[in-house]
Protein backbone atom coordinates (compact mmCIF):
# COMPACT_ATOMS: atom_id res chain seq x y z
CA UNK A 1 0.00 0.00 0.00
CA UNK A 2 2.92 2.34 0.64
CA UNK A 3 6.69 2.50 0.51
CA UNK A 4 8.61 3.28 3.69
CA UNK A 5 11.99 4.90 4.18
CA UNK A 6 13.77 5.03 7.53
CA UNK A 7 16.68 7.35 8.27
CA UNK A 8 18.13 6.85 11.74
CA UNK A 9 20.22 9.44 13.57
CA UNK A 10 23.09 6.92 13.74
CA UNK A 11 22.68 5.83 10.12
CA UNK A 12 25.67 3.90 8.78
CA UNK A 13 26.99 5.14 5.43
CA UNK A 14 26.58 1.60 4.06
CA UNK A 15 22.82 2.02 4.33
CA UNK A 16 22.74 4.54 1.50
CA UNK A 17 26.07 3.95 -0.26
CA UNK A 18 25.52 0.25 -0.93
CA UNK A 19 24.14 -0.21 -4.45
CA UNK A 20 23.76 -3.96 -4.02
CA UNK A 21 21.20 -3.99 -1.21
CA UNK A 22 17.75 -3.76 -2.73
CA UNK A 23 16.37 -2.09 0.40
CA UNK A 24 18.76 0.86 0.47
CA UNK A 25 17.69 4.28 -0.72
CA UNK A 26 20.32 4.55 -3.43
CA UNK A 27 19.53 1.07 -4.76
CA UNK A 28 15.83 1.88 -5.06
CA UNK A 29 16.67 5.19 -6.66
CA UNK A 30 18.97 3.69 -9.32
CA UNK A 31 16.71 0.71 -10.01
CA UNK A 32 13.82 3.08 -10.57
CA UNK A 33 15.52 5.30 -13.12
CA UNK A 34 17.43 2.47 -14.92
CA UNK A 35 14.41 0.31 -15.63
CA UNK A 36 14.07 1.54 -19.21
CA UNK A 37 17.84 1.37 -19.74
CA UNK A 38 17.66 -2.40 -19.46
CA UNK A 39 15.52 -2.43 -22.61
CA UNK A 40 17.75 -0.07 -24.57
CA UNK A 41 19.96 -0.87 -27.57
CA UNK A 42 23.01 -0.14 -25.42
CA UNK A 43 22.18 -2.95 -23.00
CA UNK A 44 21.20 -5.34 -25.84
CA UNK A 45 24.56 -4.66 -27.56
CA UNK A 46 26.28 -5.36 -24.25
CA UNK A 47 24.54 -8.74 -23.99
CA UNK A 48 25.74 -9.65 -27.53
CA UNK A 49 29.29 -8.55 -26.74
CA UNK A 50 29.24 -10.59 -23.56
CA UNK A 51 28.19 -13.71 -25.45
CA UNK A 52 31.02 -13.21 -27.98
CA UNK A 53 33.54 -12.68 -25.19
CA UNK A 54 32.53 -15.35 -22.70
CA UNK A 55 30.56 -17.84 -24.88
CA UNK A 56 31.59 -20.93 -26.86
CA UNK A 57 33.60 -18.85 -29.29
CA UNK A 58 35.28 -16.79 -26.59
CA UNK A 59 36.59 -17.59 -23.11
CA UNK A 60 34.85 -21.00 -22.98
CA UNK A 61 36.84 -22.19 -26.01
CA UNK A 62 40.08 -21.22 -24.29
CA UNK A 63 39.10 -23.30 -21.27
CA UNK A 64 38.34 -26.46 -23.30
CA UNK A 65 41.72 -27.97 -22.45
CA UNK A 66 41.20 -27.40 -18.72
CA UNK A 67 37.71 -28.81 -19.05
CA UNK A 68 39.06 -32.05 -20.60
CA UNK A 69 41.69 -32.51 -17.87
CA UNK A 70 39.06 -32.14 -15.15
CA UNK A 71 36.86 -34.71 -16.89
CA UNK A 72 39.77 -37.21 -17.08
CA UNK A 73 40.50 -36.95 -13.36
CA UNK A 74 36.79 -37.13 -12.46
CA UNK A 75 36.35 -40.22 -14.71
CA UNK A 76 39.31 -42.01 -13.15
CA UNK A 77 38.25 -41.35 -9.59
CA UNK A 78 34.46 -41.02 -9.64
CA UNK A 79 33.23 -42.31 -12.98
CA UNK A 80 32.02 -40.75 -16.19
CA UNK A 81 31.35 -37.02 -15.62
CA UNK A 82 30.78 -34.19 -18.08
CA UNK A 83 32.19 -30.76 -17.20
CA UNK A 84 31.22 -27.45 -18.83
CA UNK A 85 32.14 -23.87 -18.04
CA UNK A 86 29.40 -21.29 -18.36
CA UNK A 87 29.63 -17.53 -17.87
CA UNK A 88 26.11 -16.26 -17.82
CA UNK A 89 25.53 -12.60 -18.46
CA UNK A 90 25.37 -10.68 -15.20
CA UNK A 91 22.26 -8.74 -14.43
CA UNK A 92 22.50 -5.00 -14.07
CA UNK A 93 22.14 -5.52 -10.31
CA UNK A 94 25.50 -7.31 -10.28
CA UNK A 95 27.17 -4.14 -11.50
CA UNK A 96 25.46 -2.10 -8.82
CA UNK A 97 27.20 -4.15 -6.15
CA UNK A 98 30.51 -2.61 -7.14
CA UNK A 99 29.07 0.90 -7.46
CA UNK A 100 30.14 3.76 -5.24
CA UNK A 101 29.10 7.36 -4.65
CA UNK A 102 32.00 9.77 -5.05
CA UNK A 103 31.81 13.39 -3.94
CA UNK A 104 34.20 16.08 -5.10
CA UNK A 105 35.24 18.78 -2.67
CA UNK A 106 37.91 21.38 -3.47
CA UNK A 107 38.89 19.39 -6.55
CA UNK A 108 39.43 16.16 -4.59
CA UNK A 109 37.11 13.24 -5.27
CA UNK A 110 36.58 10.72 -2.46
CA UNK A 111 34.13 7.99 -1.52
CA UNK A 112 31.18 9.19 0.55
CA UNK A 113 32.19 6.76 3.31
CA UNK A 114 35.37 8.80 3.77
CA UNK A 115 33.48 12.09 4.15
CA UNK A 116 32.47 13.63 7.45
CA UNK A 117 29.30 12.56 9.24
CA UNK A 118 27.58 15.83 8.35
CA UNK A 119 28.14 15.30 4.61
CA UNK A 120 26.99 11.68 4.85
CA UNK A 121 23.84 12.75 6.66
CA UNK A 122 23.16 15.47 4.07
CA UNK A 123 23.53 12.95 1.24
CA UNK A 124 21.11 10.50 2.91
CA UNK A 125 18.44 13.16 3.25
CA UNK A 126 19.06 14.38 -0.30
CA UNK A 127 18.69 10.89 -1.72
CA UNK A 128 15.30 10.31 -0.15
CA UNK A 129 14.10 13.66 -1.46
CA UNK A 130 15.26 12.86 -4.98
CA UNK A 131 13.76 9.39 -4.73
CA UNK A 132 10.37 10.79 -3.80
CA UNK A 133 10.46 13.37 -6.58
CA UNK A 134 10.82 10.82 -9.40
CA UNK A 135 7.18 9.78 -9.30
CA UNK A 136 6.05 13.34 -8.53
CA UNK A 137 7.66 14.71 -11.69
CA UNK A 138 6.26 12.00 -13.95
CA UNK A 139 2.82 12.26 -12.41
CA UNK A 140 2.78 8.50 -11.94
CA UNK A 141 2.87 8.09 -8.16
CA UNK A 142 2.13 4.38 -7.81
CA UNK A 143 2.10 4.52 -3.99
CA UNK A 144 2.91 7.13 -1.37
CA UNK A 145 6.13 7.07 0.62
CA UNK A 146 6.16 7.28 4.40
CA UNK A 147 9.39 8.83 5.63
CA UNK A 148 10.53 8.17 9.20
CA UNK A 149 13.45 10.46 9.97
CA UNK A 150 15.14 10.34 13.36
CA UNK A 151 16.59 13.71 14.43
CA UNK A 152 17.14 15.18 10.93
CA UNK A 153 18.95 18.12 12.53
CA UNK A 154 21.92 15.89 13.46
CA UNK A 155 25.18 17.39 12.16
CA UNK A 156 23.32 20.09 10.20
CA UNK A 157 23.93 23.83 10.50
CA UNK A 158 20.85 25.80 11.71
CA UNK A 159 20.38 27.38 8.27
CA UNK A 160 20.55 23.92 6.69
CA UNK A 161 17.91 22.69 9.15
CA UNK A 162 15.66 25.55 8.10
CA UNK A 163 16.02 24.67 4.40
CA UNK A 164 15.51 20.98 5.15
CA UNK A 165 12.14 21.56 6.80
CA UNK A 166 11.02 23.67 3.84
CA UNK A 167 11.92 20.76 1.55
CA UNK A 168 10.11 18.27 3.76
CA UNK A 169 7.03 20.48 3.74
CA UNK A 170 7.12 20.45 -0.06
CA UNK A 171 7.44 16.66 -0.11
CA UNK A 172 4.50 16.28 2.24
CA UNK A 173 2.18 17.32 -0.60
CA UNK A 174 2.28 13.73 -1.91
CA UNK A 175 4.01 11.84 0.89
CA UNK A 176 3.80 11.66 4.67
CA UNK A 177 6.78 12.50 6.84
CA UNK A 178 7.40 11.69 10.50
CA UNK A 179 10.36 13.27 12.25
CA UNK A 180 11.62 13.24 15.82
CA UNK A 181 13.59 16.30 16.87
CA UNK A 182 15.06 18.27 19.75
CA UNK A 183 15.81 21.28 17.55
CA UNK A 184 13.85 24.55 17.73
CA UNK A 185 15.23 25.46 14.28
CA UNK A 186 13.17 22.70 12.66
CA UNK A 187 10.03 23.98 14.37
CA UNK A 188 10.57 27.61 13.35
CA UNK A 189 8.68 27.00 10.09
CA UNK A 190 5.88 25.09 11.80
CA UNK A 191 2.68 25.46 9.79
CA UNK A 192 -0.48 24.43 11.62
CA UNK A 193 -2.21 23.74 8.28
CA UNK A 194 0.47 21.25 7.20
CA UNK A 195 2.18 20.08 10.36
CA UNK A 196 1.15 18.28 13.52
CA UNK A 197 3.19 18.36 16.70
CA UNK A 198 3.14 15.70 19.41
CA UNK A 199 5.31 15.82 22.53
CA UNK A 200 6.64 12.64 24.11
CA UNK A 201 8.09 12.64 27.60
CA UNK A 202 8.84 10.19 30.36
CA UNK A 203 8.09 10.45 34.08
CA UNK A 204 9.81 7.48 35.66
CA UNK A 205 8.32 4.44 33.92
CA UNK A 206 5.33 6.39 32.63
CA UNK A 207 5.34 7.67 29.04
CA UNK A 208 3.35 10.83 28.44
CA UNK A 209 2.06 11.89 25.03
CA UNK A 210 0.63 15.33 24.33
CA UNK A 211 -1.04 15.26 20.94
CA UNK A 212 -1.86 18.02 18.44
CA UNK A 213 0.14 20.80 20.09
CA UNK A 214 -0.35 24.14 18.32
CA UNK A 215 2.27 26.86 17.86
CA UNK A 216 -0.06 29.68 16.91
CA UNK A 217 -0.38 31.79 20.03
CA UNK A 218 0.86 35.02 18.45
CA UNK A 219 0.10 36.65 15.08
CA UNK A 220 3.76 36.03 14.18
CA UNK A 221 3.88 32.49 15.62
CA UNK A 222 5.82 30.49 16.23
CA UNK A 223 8.34 32.54 18.18
CA UNK A 224 11.52 31.07 19.66
CA UNK A 225 10.11 31.47 23.15
CA UNK A 226 6.85 29.77 22.20
CA UNK A 227 8.66 26.85 20.54
CA UNK A 228 11.00 26.27 23.46
CA UNK A 229 8.22 26.51 26.04
CA UNK A 230 5.56 24.41 24.31
CA UNK A 231 7.79 21.84 22.65
CA UNK A 232 10.61 21.48 25.15
CA UNK A 233 9.27 22.95 28.39
CA UNK A 234 11.99 25.62 28.53
CA UNK A 235 10.95 28.98 30.00
CA UNK A 236 12.48 32.23 28.82
CA UNK A 237 12.17 35.91 29.58
CA UNK A 238 11.32 36.54 25.92
CA UNK A 239 8.30 34.24 25.99
CA UNK A 240 7.14 35.73 29.29
CA UNK A 241 7.11 39.26 27.89
CA UNK A 242 5.62 38.20 24.56
CA UNK A 243 2.76 36.58 26.46
CA UNK A 244 2.38 39.60 28.75
CA UNK A 245 2.10 41.92 25.73
CA UNK A 246 -0.36 39.64 23.95
CA UNK A 247 -2.61 39.36 27.00
CA UNK A 248 -2.48 43.12 27.65
CA UNK A 249 -3.46 43.95 24.07
CA UNK A 250 -6.28 41.39 24.04
CA UNK A 251 -7.62 42.70 27.34
CA UNK A 252 -7.49 46.31 26.15
CA UNK A 253 -9.12 45.49 22.78
CA UNK A 254 -11.96 43.65 24.54
CA UNK A 255 -12.56 46.50 27.01
CA UNK A 256 -12.15 44.27 30.01
CA UNK A 257 -13.15 45.89 33.31
CA UNK A 258 -11.98 45.57 36.90
CA UNK A 259 -12.68 47.12 40.30
CA UNK A 260 -16.24 45.89 40.25
CA UNK A 261 -16.72 46.97 36.63
CA UNK A 262 -15.96 50.60 37.44
CA UNK A 263 -12.71 50.77 35.50
CA UNK A 264 -11.62 49.60 32.04
CA UNK A 265 -8.18 48.28 31.08
CA UNK A 266 -6.28 50.89 29.08
CA UNK A 267 -2.86 51.02 27.46
CA UNK A 268 -1.39 51.81 30.86
CA UNK A 269 0.33 48.77 32.37
CA UNK A 270 -0.92 49.80 35.81
CA UNK A 271 -4.54 49.24 34.76
CA UNK A 272 -3.68 45.88 33.26
CA UNK A 273 -1.82 44.98 36.45
CA UNK A 274 -4.95 45.65 38.51
CA UNK A 275 -7.01 43.48 36.16
CA UNK A 276 -4.42 40.67 36.26
CA UNK A 277 -4.41 40.37 40.03
CA UNK A 278 -8.20 40.10 40.05
CA UNK A 279 -7.92 37.15 37.64
CA UNK A 280 -5.33 35.37 39.80
CA UNK A 281 -5.25 36.71 43.37
CA UNK A 282 -2.79 33.97 44.37
CA UNK A 283 -0.12 35.59 42.20
CA UNK A 284 0.36 38.70 44.34
CA UNK A 285 3.91 40.03 44.78
CA UNK A 286 5.72 39.37 48.06
CA UNK A 287 8.19 41.45 50.06
CA UNK A 288 11.13 40.25 47.93
CA UNK A 289 9.57 41.39 44.65
CA UNK A 290 8.46 44.99 44.83
CA UNK A 291 8.87 47.39 41.98
CA UNK A 292 7.89 50.98 42.73
CA UNK A 293 7.19 53.50 39.99
CA UNK A 294 6.37 56.91 41.42
CA UNK A 295 3.58 56.25 43.91
CA UNK A 296 2.64 52.81 42.55
CA UNK A 297 3.97 49.37 43.45
CA UNK A 298 3.39 46.46 41.03
CA UNK A 299 0.72 44.12 42.39
CA UNK A 300 0.98 40.96 40.29
CA UNK A 301 4.15 38.90 39.87
CA UNK A 302 3.58 38.89 36.10
CA UNK A 303 3.81 42.68 35.98
CA UNK A 304 6.76 42.70 38.37
CA UNK A 305 8.66 40.19 36.21
CA UNK A 306 7.78 42.08 33.02
CA UNK A 307 9.10 45.35 34.46
CA UNK A 308 12.19 43.72 35.90
CA UNK A 309 13.04 42.19 32.51
CA UNK A 310 12.52 45.51 30.74
CA UNK A 311 14.42 47.43 33.44
CA UNK A 312 16.86 45.01 35.08
CA UNK A 313 19.13 45.68 38.03
CA UNK A 314 18.74 47.40 41.36
CA UNK A 315 16.71 50.61 41.43
CA UNK A 316 18.37 53.14 43.70
CA UNK A 317 15.22 55.27 43.76
CA UNK A 318 13.29 52.60 45.65
CA UNK A 319 12.15 53.68 49.06
CA UNK A 320 13.62 52.03 52.09
CA UNK A 321 12.05 48.67 52.83
CA UNK A 322 11.39 47.74 49.18
CA UNK A 323 13.21 44.69 47.79
CA UNK A 324 13.63 44.26 44.04
CA UNK A 325 15.10 40.80 43.56
CA UNK A 326 15.71 39.11 40.22
CA UNK A 327 12.90 36.63 39.42
CA UNK A 328 13.95 32.99 39.33
CA UNK A 329 13.20 30.50 36.54
CA UNK A 330 10.61 28.88 38.82
CA UNK A 331 8.88 32.26 39.34
CA UNK A 332 8.95 33.03 35.61
CA UNK A 333 7.42 29.62 34.87
CA UNK A 334 4.70 30.20 37.46
CA UNK A 335 3.93 33.57 35.91
CA UNK A 336 3.72 32.11 32.41
CA UNK A 337 1.37 29.38 33.62
CA UNK A 338 -0.82 31.98 35.31
CA UNK A 339 -1.05 34.16 32.18
CA UNK A 340 -1.73 31.16 29.91
CA UNK A 341 -4.61 30.10 32.14
CA UNK A 342 -6.01 33.64 32.16
CA UNK A 343 -5.69 33.80 28.37
CA UNK A 344 -7.43 30.44 27.96
CA UNK A 345 -10.25 31.33 30.35
CA UNK A 346 -10.94 34.67 28.64
CA UNK A 347 -10.16 34.23 24.96
CA UNK A 348 -10.22 30.54 24.00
Amino acid sequence: MFDSQFVWSDLNSDEYNNFGKTTTIVSKLINNITENFRKSDTWIDFEKAHEETFGDEGLVSILNGLQSKIEEVMKAQYGETKVNFSFGIPTIDNFFKTGQILLEDNGIQTNISEKGTGMQRALALTLIQVYSQIGDESGEITKPILFFIDEPETFLHPSAQDKLLQSLNDLSTNHQIFITTHSPYLLKNFDSEKNKLSIFSRDGHTINIEDDIQLNLFPYSPSWGEINYKAFGVVSEEFHNELFGLLHNKTKENNKTYNGGNRTVSKRIASFDDWLIEQDPSHFVDNDHQNKNRDRVDRSMSTYIRNYIDHPGDDETLSEGYNRNKPTIVEIRRSIESMLKIYTDNYL
